[in-house]
Parts: C-alpha cells; sequence; structure tokens
C-alpha cells in the first residue's frame, strides 16, 4: 500500500498523542481508527459551554483558549492549550453538558472521538485510559475553581 505524507503525518500525530495513556497496541489503534482530523481557523469555537458533550478532542498543534463564565456572565480565560493536550473528557465521564467554551487562538489541528465510536466502550474496558482522564477531570474542576473562586459547582 502506498501512503502519501500526509497520511504518514496523521498517523504519526495521532499515535503521538496517545502516548499519555500508556496503551496497549490494540487499544491504541482501535483509538487511532476512530480519530476524525479537524481544522480550525483563529477564533472559531470548537465547543460552547453549555452544549451537550459527546466527544474528546486531542490538540495536535496550535493554540486553543478554554472560557468559562464567573457568576455575573463575565468571561474569564481559563487556561490556554498547546499540542498534545485534550479536552472533553469532562462531558464524557460526568454525562454532563460541556463545562467550558473552548476557541481556536490561533490555526489548529485537533483530532476528535466521538463518544457514539465505541468511546465508552474503550474508557471502561481500559484502566490506564479511565484512570487519566479522571486524573485530568479532576485537574481541571480544581483549576475551574481557583480561577473562578467558588463559582465552579460540580454535582
Amino acid at each position: 500500500m502506498f501512503w502519501n505524507k500526509d497520511v504518514v503525518e496523521s498517523v504519526q500525530n495521532k499515535r503521538n498523542l496517545l502516548k499519555f495513556f500508556d496503551l496497549t497496541e490494540e487499544v491504541e489503534s482501535l483509538l487511532m481508527e476512530r480519530m476524525t482530523e479537524r481544522s480550525y481557523s483563529k477564533g472559531d469555537t470548537i465547543v460552547r459551554e453549555g452544549e451537550p458533550g459527546n466527544s474528546i478532542f486531542f490538540v495536535a498543534s496550535g493554540t486553543l483558549m478554554v472560557i468559562k463564565n464567573n457568576k455575573a456572565g463575565q468571561p474569564i480565560l481559563i487556561s490556554k492549550m498547546v499540542a498534545g493536550d485534550f479536552f472533553g473528557e469532562i462531558s464524557l465521564l460526568v454525562n454532563k453538558p460541556r463545562s467550558a467554551t473552548v476557541i481556536a487562538a490561533d490555526d489548529s489541528l485537533l483530532f476528535e472521538i466521538e463518544k457514539k465510536r465505541s468511546l465508552v466502550f474503550l474508557i471502561s474496558s481500559t484502566p490506564n485510559l479511565k484512570n487519566a482522564l479522571k486524573e485530568a477531570c479532576l485537574r481541571r474542576i480544581e483549576n475551574d475553581k481557583r480561577k473562578l473562586g467558588a463559582d465552579v459547582v460540580i454535582d
């Protein structure tokens, strides 16, 4: 099979993004098959706070701004994300709407895995992935609380 440079680069990007999770080759391959490449231009809104969350995103390139509204309704920059970061795990793990708005600060390349594409099964059957996502979720919640004070209420 002949693979062009873009295909090889895409596979390498996906593999690099999943290194963090210490997955078996089989699970890594399954996740890579389910990743859809998404390109965003500077200023594009990727997800909005309050929307249903049906996927997780992995940042391959670019910079993203994570924004939440405080009690007064003012947008607060919670964090910035760069290549290697991921988001969307909170909605997936707790089955709640998106907890923040994410906007591309510059042209960005992301890979998305949708919930309907067996992600829930993979999370539940892969302890390393599940634990890493839980830890990331808890870190984000603590970061949100610090940035917004006591505004962030988690059930």
